[in-house]
């Protein structure tokens, strides 16, 4: 097929549709020849989808990035950085504290174990164990330390949260404990009150658990 003719049936093509495989390619070219499809899809510029093997494609000025870069349709991914393994070195380096491979999955969209593994080796990123998980961080020397320290720090914030929230649900039941018995059921919008929390809420939670209350119509 000539190129201007070429040309003219892969616009129809991605002008029905954003995202098409070879197949797709193929068909709309009439060729069976994977050769003719590139040689005529290159000078239109065109990128291959991160996920899915790279099964897909599409038209460099289709896709709307997000702020990393990213652009999913119909769950098929594109970068702007281009295969997964490029992308998942942006987003590590980009990031103010490192980033977990659960981070990165959600991001992605794909499963970013051995393409994380791969670039460890290869040097292309670093990592760091911090409270059981690593940490990936940029594999330059002095952006890696800022991110380390980043992400230490925001580790005891997390702990510290976390501490706090435990010793209030102890303090809860404490109070609960020493107010409740089954000869002076608790009040419990005195209780609500005093603890700060909604008073539907912990009515319900104390009737799962079997503890007395006091109701506004045992006050009548």
């Amino acid at each position: 097929m000539r190129s201007k003719l070429a040309k003219s049936a892969l616009s129809r093509l991605f002008a029905g549709k954003k995202l098409a495989t070879l197949m797709d390619l193929k068909h709309a070219l009439r060729t069976k020849s994977t050769m003719s499809v590139f040689r005529h899809l290159k000078p239109m510029g065109y990128l291959t989808s991160f996920t899915h093997r790279g099964r897909y494609y599409t038209l460099e000025t289709t896709p709307e990035f997000d702020a990393n870069g990213l652009w999913i349709c119909d769950g098929v991914g594109f970068s702007a950085h281009g295969t997964l393994r490029n992308t998942l070195v942006h987003l590590v380096d980009a990031s103010q504290a490192g980033m977990r491979a659960r981070e990165l999955a959600k991001l992605t969209g794909v499963r970013v174990f051995d393409a994380l593994v791969q670039l460890t080796r290869d040097e292309r990123i670093h990592r760091k164990q911090l409270a059981g998980a690593y940490v990936y961080l940029s594999s330059r020397a002095d952006r890696a330390v800022g991110q380390l320290i980043r992400a230490r720090h925001l580790q005891k914030v997390d702990s510290h949260a976390s501490t706090q929230s435990a010793s209030r649900t102890l303090w809860i039941f404490a109070e609960i404990l020493k107010h409740q018995s089954s000869e002076n059921p608790l009040d419990v919008r005195a209780l609500a009150g005093a603890l700060g929390v909604d008073v539907c809420e912990l009515s319900d939670l104390l009737r799962e658990h079997g503890i007395c209350i006091r109701t506004e119509a045992d006050n009548v």
